[in-house]
C-alpha cells in the first residue's frame, strides 16, 4: 500500500465519523437530557375534572434576576393558554428556597374545558432560562416535554 492510499484511506474514515457521529442537540436531546435535567426549570400543569387549573413553576436559582418575583407574580408573564372557554385569571404565589424559586398558580377554567396550546412566555423575559421541562395532565391526556431556546419546536423523546 503506497503513502497516497493510505492518506486516502485515513481521510476516508475520519471524514466518514465526524458527520455520522455528531449529535443533534434538538434531535438527538434524549440523549444528554439526563445529565442536565437537575439544574433546568420545570413547569408542572394540572387541569382537574372541576376545570380548577393547578400550575408549578420551578427554577434554579441559577437562572435568577433581580425582579423575578415580580415578573413570576404575573402568570402572563409566565404561560399563556389556549383554551376551549376562557379561565379566570390566575392567583400566583412565589416562594424561595436555597436552590429554587417556585411559584404556584391557580384558575378557575370550568368543567369540560380543553387546553388547546400552552405558550411558556416566559422564555421572552428571563433571558437566562435556557430550558424547562414541563408536564401538562388534564382529565383526557398527559404531555412530557422540554422546551429549549435551542430548538425550534418542543422535544418530546427525553428518555
Amino acid at each position: 500500500m503506497t503513502k497516497r492510499h493510505l492518506v486516502l484511506l485515513c481521510c476516508m474514515a475520519l471524514s466518514a465519523c465526524t458527520e455520522e457521529d455528531a449529535v443533534d442537540y434538538c434531535r438527538d436531546h434524549y440523549l444528554i437530557h439526563a445529565g442536565h435535567r437537575d439544574g433546568l426549570g420545570t413547569l408542572a400543569m394540572t387541569m382537574a375534572d372541576s376545570g380548577i387549573l393547578s400550575a408549578e413553576l420551578t427554577l434554579p436559582t441559577s437562572s435568577l434576576i433581580d425582579g423575578i418575583d415580580e415578573l413570576l407574580e404575573d402568570p402572563q408573564l409566565v404561560y399563556t393558554l389556549q383554551t376551549t372557554s376562557d379561565c379566570t385569571a390566575a392567583t400566583s404565589i412565589v416562594r424561595h428556597s436555597d436552590s429554587a424559586v417556585v411559584a404556584t398558580y391557580e384558575s378557575s377554567c370550568g368543567a369540560d374545558n380543553k387546553i388547546d396550546q400552552l405558550d411558556v412566555v416566559l422564555f421572552d423575559t428571563l433571558m437566562s432560562l435556557e430550558e424547562l421541562e414541563v408536564d401538562v395532565v388534564t382529565p383526557v391526556t398527559q404531555k412530557h416535554f422540554a422546551i429549549s431556546r435551542q430548538c425550534e419546536s418542543a422535544i418530546f423523546r427525553l428518555d
